[in-house]
């Protein structure tokens, strides 16, 4: 018997707060629509509620462990327990109908996965949206005992981190040896084609056995842009695009929020991610390159402003895969589209040198924006920082103004 009905028994009234009226209603609707995608015949998971325990026991009896017992109208996580043994689902039935104020009682199949809890505000009555928490539950009663804010990053994130700091180490690792063929590697590279000097940033001015001359060749020029601008292109083309091709659009956009929010804080959320990736790059470079002398001559504030500006090339091609995304609603195309525009201005600045016909690419070229000189050593270019983030201003609101007006797939 649960507790309203031992209470009526008892000439006692009890009434739930208007709060936990909403939360049972609302779960009822996740029951409803779950029994919707059934009777559909969609995987799903496998759920009952009933006043009746036998019948609970026989609906049981097609699902598979381990099972979630709870009341229907419960809080506080009363009720609740996890059941991997059969013979144990009796007795968790009846301490969640004891529990429960109507004596219903849920059992579903439980789902592994990471637990998290979508944290907001609610002010005049609209919820404002604060972070996603990573919650600890204790077992057996489902207990939440602690929240990790913001959650931890996905795997492919935390790789990309992981992967920046080693390809820092492995660069900085090798320049004692490069440091070692003096004048000799010079020479060589004196002799090269202008072609390839362009491609890696090279400046007859400054040595390749300097540290500044190896860590822009060698880093700045080639390997930190390729990695960040991947991570970039990737998850522009993820923040609209591949959610809409994963059918997660809508569920998103069936709360209170428009169209315009969800995509500038999607594009926020891109932004920030590149931002963690380029503050790792910059961290990396000065605390590995110290014990290896890759730091001689070469300030702090001028490695900073350097990975500010790989970061700025960055979104100035993640901002394309974005605005594509949201146009087309598919991530194939926009991590195409941005791909295609890093190439052709790589090969661009790389030509260059070679014919006169490509000048007049050099002024809209963010490649040459970057590589023009050693920054290291002269400073950033404003326009290295300047001319992406207008660019990528003005693709935001293109792309914005496009997922505002058009159908979703």
């Amino acid at each position: 018997m649960g507790v309203g009905k031992s209470a009526a028994a008892g000439g006692l009234r009890i009434k739930r707060t208007e709060v936990a009226e909403r939360r049972q209603l609302a779960e009822q609707r996740v029951r409803e629509f779950a029994f919707a995608v059934q009777r559909l015949g969609l995987p799903g998971y496998g759920w009952a509620q009933s006043d009746r325990p036998r019948q609970l026991l026989h609906a049981a009896e097609r699902m598979r462990l381990p099972l979630v017992v709870k009341p229907s109208d419960s809080s506080g996580s009363k009720g609740i327990s996890v059941v991997r043994d059969r013979e144990q689902l009796a007795g968790a039935i009846a301490a969640a109908a004891a529990a429960s104020y109507a004596g219903t009682v849920i059992v579903e199949e439980a789902v592994a996965g990471l637990h998290c809890s979508a944290e907001c505000l609610v002010r005049d009555g609209r919820p404002d949206f604060v972070a996603v928490s990573e919650r600890t539950i204790k077992l057996p009663h489902l207990v939440t005992v602690s929240h990790l804010l913001p959650a931890r990053l996905g795997t492919a994130t935390a790789t990309r981190l992981v992967g920046m700091i080693g390809l820092v180490l492995l660069t900085v690792a090798f320049y004692p040896a490069v440091k070692d063929q003096g004048q000799a590697l010079n020479d060589l590279l004196n002799t090269l084609p202008d072609a390839f000097k362009s491609a890696i940033g090279y400046d007859a001015r400054i040595p390749l056995t300097s540290p500044p001359g190896y860590l822009n060749a060698r880093l700045f020029a080639i390997l930190a842009p390729v990695l960040a601008l991947i991570f970039a292109i990737g998850v522009g083309a993820q923040a609209i695009g591949g959610l809409e091709e994963a059918d997660r659009m809508e569920p998103l956009l069936a709360n209170p929020i428009t169209r315009k929010r969800l995509a500038v804080e999607r594009y926020a959320a891109t932004v920030a991610l590149l931002v963690g990736l380029i503050a790792v790059l910059a961290a990396a470079s000065v605390v590995l390159s110290a014990p290896f002398g890759a730091l001689e001559g070469v300030s702090i504030a001028g490695l900073v402003g350097a990975c500010a500006a790989v970061g700025c090339l960055a979104m100035f091609h993640g901002s394309i895969a974005f605005a594509v995304g949201a146009a087309t609603g598919r991530r194939g195309p926009a991590i195409g589209a941005a791909t295609v525009v890093a190439v052709a201005g790589y090969l661009i600045q790389s030509l260059q040198p070679l014919t006169d016909l490509l000048d007049p690419f050099r002024f809209v070229n963010p490649w040459h924006w970057y590589l023009q000189r050693n920054m290291l050593v002269d400073g950033v270019p404003p326009e290295a920082v300047l001319g992406p983030l207008g660019v990528s201003a003005v693709l935001l609101a293109v792309g914005v103004a496009i997922f505002r007006r058009r159908d979703l797939r």
